[in-house]
C-alpha cells in the first residue's frame, strides 16, 4: 500500500493503533483512536517532507481509525473509509447479542478464525459473561462492558455519533452489504447529519455488493470504479487536481451488476409495502388471522437447524424494483414469555439467478428493546404489542418475475440464543420455552425503500 501512494507523489505513514503491532499500551476498541490520530497527524505535519495536508485512509477497523483521526483535526483534509466500524452497536443490533466481536478478537489474537465446531457451539452459551473464556480462553474486560452496558445507543466514548459534530472534512465511505453490519452507514449519517453543515454535501457514499474491504485491498492492483474514485478523491482534496468528483452523494451497484449508478439521496424516497398474510406477502392486507411460533432454548440450537421459522412469499413481481435503504418488518405479537429475539431474513427467488435464489439482507430485534435503546418489560400474555425489525442497509435490484420470501425465526447462528427469561444479557441463569402469537393484519408488513 505504501508503494501505491508514494508512486503517486504522496508520503505514506502507517500507524498501528495503541496496543497493536509495534505500538505500546493496551488496545481497547474505539477508545484512544481520536487522540492518537491527532497526535500522529501533528507529528507528520512537523516533518519537512510534509506540507501539512493530510489524508487518512483505512478499511474495516482501520477505517474507523481513519475517521477518528479527522475529529477536531484541521490537518486532515480528506478521509477514505472502506467498510469502517463505528461503535459497539455492531454487537447489539436491536438489542440482540451477536457473536461478531468475540470472533473478531479471536482473529486479532490468533491470526485465525475460531475452530468451526467451537464457533458453532458459541451461540448456545447461557452465561454470556463467560463466553469470552469459552472462545478465547481468557476473560476479556471489554466484552464484559458490552454486556453490562444495557443502553444500546452510541457507545463507547469514541462512537462517531458522539463526536461527529467536531468533524469538518470531506469523506468517502464505502459500504459492502455482504459484510452484514450497519456501521459504515451509521458513520456516513453521523458525518453527513451531525458534522459541519458546509461539508455535508461532500460526504459521499458508495454502496457495493463486493466483499468486505475488497476495493481498498485492490487499490493500486486492480482498477475498479471505486478504486478510481478513491484516487480521485485524494487527488482533489490533497493536490487540488484530478477528475471532477460526482455531484451525487450516493454511488451504488446491485448484486449481479457491474455498472455503478448515482442516486440523489440515501435512502430511497418512495416505499413499497407488502402485507403479511397466511404464508404470503401481498400488496393488500389479508383478512386478520394469527400464527404461532414455538421455541425451546433448552433443546434447540441456533446453529443446529432445530429452531422453527415462519415463511411468507410474494407472487412474482410484475416490475423491477431498486431497493435503496433499510427495509423494515412491522409486526404485532403477544406472548407469555418475558423476552425473545426475532430475526428477519429476506431472499429473492428467480430462475435467472445463479442457483435460483439470492440472499438479500437480514435484521434482528430483541423484544424488550422494541421501544428504543433501553430494555422495557413485555406487557404479558394476551396483550398485543408492536415490534419492528430494521434490516441492514442494501442496494438491491429485484428483477421482474422475482419472488420475495421473508423468513422469521427466534434464533440465528450469528447471534447468542435468547433464553427468553427476561434476564439481562449479563445475568442469564435459566432458559424458558414458550410460544409467540403473531397477528397477521394491516399492521403486519414489509416496507421497502425504493429509488425507482
Amino acid at each position: 500500500m505504501g508503494r501505491v501512494h508514494t508512486a503517486r507523489g504522496y508520503a505514506y505513514v502507517l500507524q498501528d493503533v495503541r496496543g497493536r503491532g509495534k505500538s505500546e499500551g493496551e488496545f481497547i476498541p474505539e477508545t484512544y483512536e481520536i487522540v492518537d490520530g491527532r497526535t500522529t497527524s501533528e507529528w507528520m505535519a512537523a516533518h519537512p517532507w510534509s506540507n501539512g495536508r493530510i489524508g487518512t485512509i483505512g478499511g474495516s477497523y482501520l477505517g474507523y481509525t481513519a475517521l477518528a483521526a479527522a475529529v477536531d483535526n484541521p490537518l486532515v483534509q480528506v478521509v477514505i473509509a472502506d467498510d469502517p466500524s463505528n461503535d459497539e452497536r455492531t454487537t447489539r443490533p436491536g438489542g440482540t447479542v451477536w457473536t461478531y466481536t468475540l470472533g473478531w478478537v479471536h482473529y486479532l489474537e490468533n491470526a485465525t478464525f475460531p475452530p468451526q465446531q467451537t464457533y458453532l457451539e458459541l451461540p448456545d452459551e447461557l452465561d454470556l459473561m463467560s463466553a469470552d473464556s469459552f472462545l478465547l480462553g481468557h476473560d476479556l474486560p471489554y466484552w464484559n462492558e458490552i454486556l453490562l452496558h444495557e443502553d444500546i445507543g452510541p457507545w463507547p466514548a469514541g462512537s462517531l455519533d458522539l463526536v461527529a459534530e467536531d468533524v469538518c472534512v470531506p469523506t468517502l465511505f464505502v459500504y459492502s452489504s455482504t459484510t452484514l453490519w450497519r456501521d459504515p452507514l451509521t458513520a456516513y449519517r453521523a458525518f453527513r447529519d451531525l458534522g459541519c453543515p458546509e461539508r455535508a454535501a461532500e460526504q459521499r457514499l458508495v454502496m457495493t455488493h463486493d466483499p468486505h474491504v475488497y476495493h481498498l485491498a485492490s487499490l493500486g492492483y486492480e482498477d475498479t470504479p471505486v478504486t478510481e474514485l478513491m484516487f480521485e478523491t485524494l487527488d482533489n482534496y490533497l493536490k487540488g487536481e484530478g477528475a471532477p468528483l460526482p455531484n451525487a452523494p450516493v454511488i451504488y451497484n446491485a448484486p449481479g451488476e457491474t455498472e455503478y449508478l448515482e442516486a440523489a439521496a440515501y435512502p430511497g424516497a418512495s416505499v413499497r409495502e407488502l402485507f403479511l398474510g397466511s404464508g404470503t406477502l401481498a400488496d393488500t392486507a389479508a383478512a386478520p388471522s394469527s400464527v404461532s411460533l414455538e421455541s425451546d432454548p433448552e433443546t434447540m440450537s441456533p446453529c443446529g437447524g432445530t429452531y422453527p421459522y415462519l415463511e411468507f412469499a410474494s407472487e412474482p413481481l410484475s416490475d423491477s424494483m431498486l431497493v435503496l435503504g433499510e427495509p423494515t418488518v412491522t409486526l404485532t405479537f403477544n406472548t407469555a414469555l418475558a423476552d425473545f429475539d426475532l430475526f428477519a431474513s429476506l431472499y429473492e427467488f428467480n430462475p435467472a439467478i445463479e442457483g435460483g435464489a439470492r440472499f438479500v439482507q437480514i435484521g434482528s430485534q430483541r423484544a424488550t428493546y422494541r421501544e428504543g435503546t433501553s430494555p422495557s418489560a413485555l406487557p404479558g400474555e394476551g396483550v398485543d404489542f408492536p415490534l419492528t425489525i430494521e434490516l441492514l442497509p442494501m442496494a438491491h435490484r429485484l428483477a421482474a418475475g422475482s419472488q420475495l420470501v421473508l423468513y422469521l425465526s427466534t434464533a440465528d447462528c450469528a447471534a447468542f440464543e435468547n433464553p427468553q427469561s427476561g434476564e439481562p444479557a449479563w445475568a442469564q441463569t435459566q432458559r424458558v420455552a414458550g410460544e409467540l402469537v403473531l397477528r397477521l393484519d394491516a399492521n403486519s408488513r414489509l416496507s421497502l425503500p425504493l429509488l425507482e
